[in-house]
């Protein structure tokens, strides 16, 4: 077969004078075939007229010089090396032929040796041939990639520019038809909006068409790339010899291309925009085309050696993909095509977060590739992404012992530096620190991120990736501030390296703004997470996996802010979306029925939360194991709610229990672990151990105060802890200063509506009430009631123990009738908000007993006089409110207790407060 010049006339008969010869002349040809490149072309690259290149390609020996020359303008520079070595094989042999035998068909065995010969050379040519094509449909359809990558940012930022601007035509039109303006005028503003609403809807669909134009390059790029392999592989036999990778540009496609800003258009005007869509239009138009023309080249099966098949697009094939024969049926062999669709079907459902899909997929390929022996670069390959899709699913203690494994039979088959080596180790030190290894897996990572920069350079995505873990697990080791500088600073390199809108950009924003959440800054984490949650919906989804992980830790900080009952409501709603999205056992949906359980239970529902918080706990056990953080969290939370239900002693138990597995797993300087010994100190106080309250709260201010700084959040909550039960231990002005220079910060902090901060303006009033000032905390509880009636709900307890304490002042005064018919009221909701044989149920009943026992006596401002008190001074110069600047008296200004108050009316005002029955002074 004499063949044909892509875009000439068919190539002349091979003269050449031997055997070896005409095998040089036709590899040579094949070459010039595969480039498409004409004899004219040629001739002005490789400086030999047209006549000389027609004799070398004719048959006679060439000069090493030409082939030298031909070969650099017809092979592509990934194979230019070894079909070099290939052509001096060839050129040496031809110069060097053997001597002529018998004649073909005598029977002789050199005959038959030379025609075998020849037959393997032109399997080789055809070879050849096959992986040249291969290689340039490689390179389109990386072209296609980044076309689709760029053109996705220029039409958001499109978008969002065209989205701007129907919001100020609107309100332009809006204005213009209130102030009665020139018809003209509105007439004109009415045709601008119209054309850009038009022209936001071209764009929308355009974005459509890219967004699908990349997944489908990505998915024809899978399948290219395992062509690419099976032909590599094919002339390794062929040639004896191992393969060379042939260069690291197919390792780009691999990886998610730079992303650069699409930069706003200068002129705002819709001609501008119009313009602007219709080369996106042409650009999509373009690479469609190559697409198809690509798709329609893999729709061929692949040529059988020594055959020359013509597979022009315009020929009619039966194995094209049509409407009839859709993608995958041609790929039904379970050859590498097959595999390579299998794996790009799985990444499309690892992408869209179909999970069980992509393990599914992912289980049947691994069965596949067993055949190819266990230790088998493949058969390794498929059983990593098998493990690493059950990790997804929740296992991850079991995934990470699997990948222990993996890494260390690829360090012995593929090598320690081996890119799919370093990978392993990245899954294995992810997976291990998601069972709750926290410092192990920021040291694995650490050195992980040292060999990345080694191997793939200091800003590929790779190298990023594992930054980005090191940081994360850094923060969930309790480094909540260096995460979030380091994130930050890394989430400019992201930008600028993968671009704004690439999913994985949005997530590292999203560690950050969680971790800035931790750090204190709830606000601001959850107006970055607002933001967040958008770029997700729009990019990945509304159900995507990231997608509603994003919105949970919204969620949580709204929670965190102040807002229980919307967190708690938001999170009911996704859990249930996770359930059905994920199942009913992995973390994500686990984690977020527990946030739920504990904002339900910050709420107010103590009984609900620790028995929703009791079943989570076995689920927790069963999935992540005994000591997992998320386990221990569950627990300590669930027995904090059972102890403010009133069960104080059981809780205290199990609390003393849980802080020393807290303790054992994460070190006694984890925030979760001090968190833990807050809530044991807080039961324990509840359980009348003041004094042993005060001084565990006390240290656990200077530790809050020397990990998470004096400003943030959980250091408040514990100062406010530390001064209420310091109050209760006797030292009632020591609390009150305490109370009193803590509101400011709480408002300042965290609001002045956050229920810490209404938390702390109660217990100084009701300190102050205590300790005599009844006028000045009854004015407090009275402007404070409304304010936790309205934030924490009617029915809250801490709603309740405000309106019990309100009620206790005003039958101190001059109505003890309105009281009384408030305690009534207030008995019958504690018994339906927290049972019966609540302590705070109990003490409003008392409270309402003794009231109606004592006969009609309200406290003069003589007995007030006459009170025998060490703290008369403090309680006669107080009587602003320490919301005001002047809000605290000098320390030197107060003077100290000298005796014990024991008049019968302190004692009444005690009782009446709902202080414990016995002396609250005594040491």
């Amino acid at each position: 077969m004499t063949g044909k010049q892509r875009g000439g006339r068919p190539w002349g008969e091979i003269r050449a004078a031997s055997t070896e010869a005409h095998e040089l002349a036709e590899f040579l040809r094949a070459r010039v075939r595969a480039s498409g490149k004409t004899l004219a072309v040629l001739e002005g690259e490789i400086s030999y007229s047209r006549s000389q290149i027609s004799l070398y390609l004719g048959g006679q020996v060439p000069e090493r010089v030409f082939i030298e020359a031909l070969l650099c303008a017809t092979v592509p520079p990934a194979l230019r090396d070894r079909l070099q070595a290939e052509a001096q094989k060839l050129l040496q042999a031809a110069r060097n032929p053997r001597p002529v035998g018998r004649p073909a068909g005598s029977g002789g065995g050199a005959s038959d040796l030379a025609g075998e010969l020849a037959a393997v050379r032109a399997q080789q040519v055809e070879t050849y041939e096959r992986l040249t094509r291969a290689l340039e449909q490689q390179n389109e359809l990386r072209q296609a990639a980044d076309n689709s990558a760029k053109l996705t940012m220029v039409l958001l930022a499109m978008i969002s520019r065209l989205e701007r601007r129907i919001t100020d035509l609107t309100s332009e039109r809006e204005r213009l038809l209130a102030a009665s303006a020139d018809d003209t005028r509105v007439s004109l503003t009415e045709q601008q909006l119209t054309r850009a609403q038009e022209q936001e809807l071209r764009a929308q669909q355009e974005l459509r068409r890219t967004q699908d134009k990349l997944a489908r390059a990505e998915g024809l790029a899978a399948v290219v790339q395992a062509k690419v392999d099976q032909l590599e592989t094919e002339l390794d036999g062929l040639f004896g010899t191992n393969r060379r990778n042939p260069t690291d540009d197919s390792d780009a496609l691999r990886t998610p291309p730079s992303g650069t800003r699409a930069g706003a258009f200068a002129d705002p005007t819709a001609d501008d925009i119009d313009q602007a869509l219709a080369q996106s239009a042409v650009v999509n138009d373009r690479d469609d085309q190559t697409l198809q023309r690509i798709t329609h080249d893999l729709g061929h099966t692949p040529n059988s050696p020594g055959i020359v098949q013509d597979n022009h697009p315009d020929k009619h094939s039966t194995n094209a993909v049509t409407a009839d024969n859709p993608p995958g049926v041609w790929l039904n062999t379970k050859g590498p095509f097959w595999r390579a669709d299998q794996s790009a079907q799985a990444l499309t459902a690892t992408a869209r977060g179909d999970i069980h899909e992509a393990a599914r997929i992912y289980r049947s390929l691994n069965r596949l590739n067993t055949r190819f022996g266990p230790e088998h670069a493949s058969t390794l390959l498929a059983l990593r992404q098998e493990v690493i899709s059950r990790g997804e699913q929740g296992g991850y203690a079991r995934a990470a012992e699997e990948l222990a494994g993996l890494t260390t039979a690829c360090e012995r088959i593929l090598g320690p530096q081996h890119l799919d080596t370093l990978t392993t180790r990245h899954y294995h030190a992810y997976f291990h620190g998601l069972a709750g290894n926290y410092k192990d897996a920021v040291d694995a990572i650490a050195r992980l991120v040292r060999d990345f920069t080694h191997v793939r350079g200091a800003e590929h995505p790779d190298t990023l990736h594992a930054r980005r873990n090191q940081d994360h697990f850094f923060g969930l080791a309790g480094g909540y501030a260096r995460a979030e500088r380091s994130l930050a600073t890394l989430g400019a390199v992201y930008e600028r390296v993968l671009g704004l809108q690439h999913a994985d950009t949005l997530y590292i924003w999203q560690c950050h703004a969680s971790f800035r959440g931790k750090a204190g800054d709830y606000t601001g984490a959850a107006e970055q997470l607002t933001t967040l949650c958008l770029g997700f919906d729009r990019i990945l989804g509304p159900d995507h996996p990231e997608t509603l992980h994003t919105r949970r830790i919204l969620a949580c900080f709204h929670g965190m802010a102040g807002d229980y009952t919307g967190a708690a409501r938001t999170l009911a709603e996704l859990g249930a979306l996770n359930e059905r999205v994920l199942g009913k056992r992995h973390p994500d949906t686990l984690t977020a029925q527990h946030r739920h359980a504990y904002f339900h239970g910050l709420a107010g529902n103590y009984k609900d939360a620790a028995y929703a918080l009791a079943g989570l706990g076995h689920n927790f056990e069963s999935v992540f194991g005994r000591q997992h953080p998320y386990t221990l969290r569950t627990g300590r939370d669930h027995a904090y709610f059972r102890g403010l239900a009133g069960d104080h002693h059981h809780a205290v138990r199990e609390l003393a229990s849980l802080l020393s597995e807290h303790e054992h797993a994460l070190g006694p300087r984890h925030p979760d672990t001090l968190h833990t010994r807050r809530s044991l100190a807080h039961l324990r106080g509840l359980a009348d151990s003041y004094t042993d309250a005060v001084d565990e709260f006390a240290e656990l201010v200077s530790l809050y105060e020397r990990i998470l700084g004096p400003g943030h959040p959980d250091t408040l909550h514990t100062v406010r802890h530390h001064a209420y039960f310091r109050g209760l231990a006797g030292d009632l002005v020591g609390a009150l200063n305490e109370f009193a220079e803590l509101a400011p910060h709480c408002e300042r902090i965290l609001g002045p509506e956050h229920p810490d901060t209404l938390t702390t303006m109660h217990h100084h009033a009701y300190f102050r009430g205590l300790a005599g000032d009844l006028v000045g905390a009854l004015n407090e509880f009275a402007e404070l009631l409304p304010h936790c009636e309205h934030i924490l709900g009617p029915e809250h307890p801490d709603t309740l123990h405000t309106q019990r304490h309100h009620a206790h002042l005003l039958a101190l005064t001059v109505q003890r009738d309105r009281a009384e018919r408030l305690l009534d009221e207030l008995v019958r909701r504690f018994e339906r908000v927290l049972g019966p044989g609540h302590p705070g149920t109990i003490r409003a009943m008392d409270s309402l007993a003794y009231l109606r026992s004592r006969p009609p006596h309200n406290v003069t401002a003589e007995e007030l006089a006459e009170l025998d008190t060490p703290y008369g001074p403090y309680i006669r110069s107080r009587h602003q409110h320490p919301r005001t600047a002047d809000h605290q008296l000098p320390d030197h200004q107060l003077p100290a207790p000298t005796a014990t108050p024991n008049s019968s009316v302190l004692r009444r005002i005690a009782t009446y407060l709902g202080y414990p029955p016995k002396n609250p002074f005594q040491q």
